[in-house]
């Protein structure tokens, strides 16, 4: 409805008029005859509806005679018809019965729902054969690693036996199974504990054994001594019965015989309250992932980089603090405490190095340093708790007291002077 629409039912009169032409068509005249009106008052409001767009007049085809000559005769145009006539449009009739319209956006909505149920089940239908009674949600995950277990590596070692478990899947939706004849198994030796492929030995795919969450494999005997401080990756290939896949890669250090492996990272240092309100304290923990006890190590804190090309050895920044630990196991750790000032975390990062003057003999120097996030609630010097501050009051008053004095006191010796 615009705005000369609603101007036009503004009188009921107009209003009137579209009830009588509900269904038929009239003239003028007949309207002016059914209302007991004047015709050229009839004709106005009849304009105005015009205008509107609720009543429309009869065009010259419509108001012209159809006539033909004879029974088989195709009809012709004859003369025009004598009077013309008013009809509602689409729009009144839409205004006179807005139940229709109700009931045609209803069929309408009807209509879009059931194509796009049949749309949903089609889709289901081709991930799957058709099932019995309601529509399931199909599998639409990879299988997924829950665990690894891999034997420890090192000079000795013969055969490597590698263990995964495996789930398909934990979403709850119907489970298609993990398709035991596309799962592949591969190992290789590289440099990195982060990178995908191996850049040292190639990958070489080996025999799996798929049992039911299970899968087994063995590494066979190989010159592991030559690849100490590497890494053995093993890369599992995984399908289920839906062809939903993934690939999951796995690292494990070689160790070395006769070394020590030292080790510190950010999830190893945590940090504490000290005694003294300006002061934190840090405990660091050092790993040793060598195949020899290491004793006598040097821990300590840096506010930059001490080893940025990592090469183990710092290249001799002055430490900020530093502590020895005075030994580690094979395969165990050891804790050390630092007690820093508060100032000194005012960056929100601080660097802790592990053997910074390289005494130790390790198999791998990549894993000594390691860039803490200090917590921002140690990044600051708490505030003195209440009562601590100076009994006399704002900062200054000492010097304001002394020159009271000093007043006082040539105000004295002058009245003194003055009695003499």
């Amino acid at each position: 409805m615009d705005r000369t629409a609603f101007k036009a039912l503004a009188s009921e009169t107009r209003v009137e008029i579209l009830k009588h032409l509900d269904g038929t068509q009239k003239t003028v005249s007949d309207l002016a005859r059914d209302m007991e009106m004047n015709k050229a008052t009839m004709f106005q409001h009849l304009e105005q509806l015009v205008d509107a767009g609720l009543v429309k007049k009869d065009s010259e085809e419509d108001r012209a005679t159809t006539v033909k000559g004879g029974p088989l005769d195709a009809p012709v145009a004859g003369p025009p018809k004598k009077w013309v006539y008013y009809r509602l449009t689409g729009k009144g009739k839409n205004l006179m019965h807005p139940e229709k319209v109700k009931i045609a956006i209803m069929l309408a909505m009807t209509v879009v729902s059931c194509l796009v149920l049949l749309a949903i089940y089609g889709m289901m239908l081709s991930n799957g054969p058709a099932q019995p009674g309601a529509l399931k949600e199909f599998d639409t995950s990879a299988p997924e690693i829950v665990s690894w277990s891999v034997d420890e590596v090192g000079p000795s070692t013969k055969s490597v036996a590698v263990r995964i478990e495996i789930a398909d899947n934990a979403t709850g939706k119907v489970v298609s199974g993990t398709d035991p004849d596309s799962i592949v198994v591969r190992w290789g030796v590289g440099s990195s504990s982060t990178a995908i492929d191996p850049d040292i030995l190639s990958w070489q795919t080996i025999p799996a054994n798929v049992t039911t969450g299970e899968v087994r494999a063995v590494i066979p005997e190989y010159g592991w001594a030559n690849y100490g401080a590497k890494y053995l990756y093993i890369s599992v290939e995984m399908k289920d019965l839906r062809s939903n896949s993934a690939t999951y890669i796995h690292h494990k250090r070689i160790n070395v015989a006769g070394a020590a492996d030292l080790s510190v990272t950010q999830t190893g240092i945590t940090f504490r309250d000290a005694s003294d309100s300006s002061h934190a304290m840090m405990i660091v923990v050092v790993n040793n992932f060598g195949s020899l006890n290491a004793s006598n190590v040097t821990v300590a804190m840096y506010l930059d980089n001490p080893d940025p090309a990592g090469t183990g050895k710092s290249i001799g920044l002055v430490p900020i603090e530093r502590n020895v630990v005075t030994s580690i196991p094979v395969n165990g750790s050891a804790s050390v405490s630092f007690t820093v000032s508060r100032s000194k975390l005012a960056n929100g990062f601080i660097y802790v190095m592990v053997d910074p003057d390289n005494t130790v003999t390790e198999t791998g120097k990549d894993n000594n340093v390691a860039r803490v996030t200090v917590p921002t609630n140690y990044t600051k010097n708490v505030k003195p708790p209440a009562g601590a501050e100076k009994s006399m009051g704002a900062p200054g008053f000492e010097l304001v007291a002394a020159l009271g004095a000093i007043v006082v006191v040539s105000m004295v010796i002058s009245r003194r002077r003055n009695r003499d």
